[in-house]
């Protein structure tokens, strides 16, 4: 029996937080793509990214869906976990005008590294 041709499966898209850290590299910071989970009492929390700027270190979640209650709770879990240096990156597509809160950065589509630069340099 002879085996099928082989195929090539095409490449899939980079995804918004693939896309995220190649550009914040490429402006010169250190990113670590998937860092290691965070616990958060009974719960776990799973940031995209690590971003080092000016000695901190940021993490950045990337939210394909998400309500003001999700985000009030992701917010708040991270705050439990001792980490006060986190974006959350919504998509107004599902959630608009939650970009207007402190440490969200509000996209269409992907997120723009700039926008996410400010959101870091205004979060508390």
């Amino acid at each position: 029996m002879l085996l099928p041709p082989f195929v090539v499966s095409p490449r899939r898209p980079p995804s918004i937080a693939e896309r995220l850290a190649r550009e914040l590299a490429e402006r010169g910071l250190a990113v670590e793509r998937e860092p290691a989970p965070i616990a958060s009492g009974a719960h776990l929390l799973f940031p995209n990214l690590a971003v080092e700027r000016d000695g901190a270190r940021w993490f950045v979640e990337v939210l394909g869906f998400s309500t003001k209650e999700s985000l009030a709770t992701k917010l708040e879990r991270y705050r439990r976990a001792g980490i006060a240096t986190i974006a959350l990156c919504v998509d107004l597509a599902t959630a608009p005008g939650h970009e207007r809160q402190a440490q969200v950065c509000g996209f269409t589509k992907h997120v723009d590294a700039d926008d996410l630069l400010a959101t870091l340099s205004t979060a508390p």
